[in-house]
């Protein structure tokens, strides 16, 4: 697990070099972030003999990490309907409990969600969809 955290430290080290294209910027931050999901998925499942430091201080690095990928997401202008999606599909995955909230949550995080789900559309990037976006079809929210 260190190396997954160190992996990701790496990486966001990476994505923010010269060489990596503004366009190609948004998705290296998202495909960060879900390494950085997964990452978190293994630590909870994983058995404490396993792990050399404390299951906290896994949580927090990856955490901390993730911090980083948003202020970085934050910080950037999207220059296409591709980074707004991309930027957009990591507020998603940040907020996986969305479809248990009462009404789909407030109107905010309706209109966000709404707009993801229209981004997706027009750009056809599906992979950003969660379980729950494909098996709904967006939760149903403004599909006619």
């Amino acid at each position: 697990m260190h190396s997954a955290i160190q992996h990701a430290s790496d990486t966001l080290q990476t994505i923010q070099s010269p060489e990596i294209s503004e366009q190609s910027f948004q998705k290296a931050l998202f495909s960060l972030w879900m390494g950085l999901e997964n990452s978190l998925t293994t630590v909870t499942k994983t058995s404490p003999s396993e792990i050399p430091l404390s299951i906290e201080d896994k949580l927090d690095k990856i955490i901390d990490a993730q911090d980083q990928v948003a202020d970085a997401a934050c910080q950037s202008r999207a220059k296409t309907f591709e980074d707004l999606l991309y930027k957009l599909a990591i507020w998603r995955a940040d907020t996986p409990d969305f479809e248990t909230l009462p009404a789909y949550g407030d109107r905010k995080d309706r209109i966000i969600y709404s707009v993801f789900r229209d981004l997706v559309t027009i750009t056809g990037i599906e992979h950003v969809k969660t379980e729950v976006d494909k098996s709904t079809n967006f939760l149903g929210l403004g599909t006619s």
